[in-house]
C-alpha cells in the first residue's frame, strides 16, 4: 500500500507540475522514524544517503524523473536515474569510473534478463541430485555457471536439462580461460562471429558442441590480446 500511495502522489506531481503538500509528511515521518530505531552508523548512511538523492533530484533533467517513476521498485527507480549522463558526469568528479561501473550493472542486468530464471544453491542441488556443498564446489572448479548478487550465487536455469547439466556444457566452460560467473554468462549468450553471429547456448541446445568448443578456445585467444 505504501508504494502504491507513493506511486499515486508521484502521479499527481507529474500531472500538476509540482510536488504535492500533502504527500510529503508521509515519508518524512517514515523517514524519521527508520532513522529513530536505526543504530547511530545506520542513521548516519541514511542521512548522507538522502542528501545524496537530493543531489540527484537537483540534476536529473525533467524527462529521466518521469522515466524512474515509472520504475518498478524504489530501488530501481534510483538505478534508473543514476544512469542519466547528468547525474554520471556529476558523479565522476568524485568517482571517475562511475560510468564503467554503471554500464557493468546495466549488462549485468541485460545477461539475467536474458537468461531467463535462476535458481539458488539448494535449488540447483535439487535439480542435479547434488548437495548444496558439491553444487557450490562445482563452482568454485568452473564446471557450473553461477553469477554473484549481493552475497549469493544464482545459478542460470539454461545450464541444466532434464537429466542435469546441459550436455556438453563442462567442456565448453572448461574450454573458456575465466571462470568468472558473469563472464562465462556472456560467452553463453551473446552473438559469437565465430559461430555465425549465432549464441553459443543455442547451438549447444543443438548438439553442436564441437563448434562452440573451438569458438571458447578462440575467445580466450582474442581475450589474450
Amino acid at each position: 500500500m505504501a508504494n502504491a500511495d507513493r506511486r499515486t502522489a508521484a502521479d499527481r506531481a507529474a500531472a500538476t507540475g509540482k510536488a504535492n503538500p500533502q504527500a510529503i509528511p508521509d515519508w518524512i515521518g517514515r523517514v524519521l522514524w527508520e532513522m529513530g530505531k536505526s543504530s547511530p552508523e545506520r542513521a548516519v548512511f541514511l542521512e548522507r544517503a538522502l542528501h545524496a538523492v537530493v543531489e540527484i533530484a537537483t540534476v536529473l533533467p525533467t524527462d529521466s524523473a518521469k522515466a524512474s517513476i515509472d520504475a518498478g521498485s524504489n530501488l530501481e527507480a534510483l538505478f534508473q536515474a543514476l544512469q542519466d549522463p547528468a547525474v554520471l558526469s556529476e558523479l565522476e568528479q568524485f568517482e571517475p569510473l562511475a560510468s564503467p561501473l554503471v554500464r557493468g550493472l546495466q549488462a549485468q542486468r541485460e545477461l539475467l534478463r536474458i537468461a531467463g530464471e535462476t535458481l539458488s544453491a539448494k535449488e540447483a542441488g535439487e535439480v542435479l541430485g547434488l548437495s548444496e556443498d558439491t553444487v557450490d564446489r562445482r563452482r568454485e572448479e568452473g564446471r557450473l555457471i553461477a553469477v554473484r548478487l549481493g552475497r549469493r550465487f544464482a545459478y542460470p536455469a539454461l545450464q541444466f536439462s532434464g537429466t542435469g547439466v546441459l550436455l556438453g556444457l563442462p567442456q565448453v566452460l572448461s574450454a573458456l580461460p575465466d571462470k568468472d560467473g558473469w563472464m562465462q554468462l556472456a560467452f553463453l549468450l551473446s552473438p559469437n562471429g565465430d559461430l555465425e553471429g549465432e549464441a553459443p547456448i543455442a547451438r549447444i541446445q543443438r548438439g553442436d558442441v564441437q563448434a562452440v568448443v573451438l569458438a571458447a578456445q578462440m575467445f580466450g585467444e582474442h581475450g589474450a590480446r
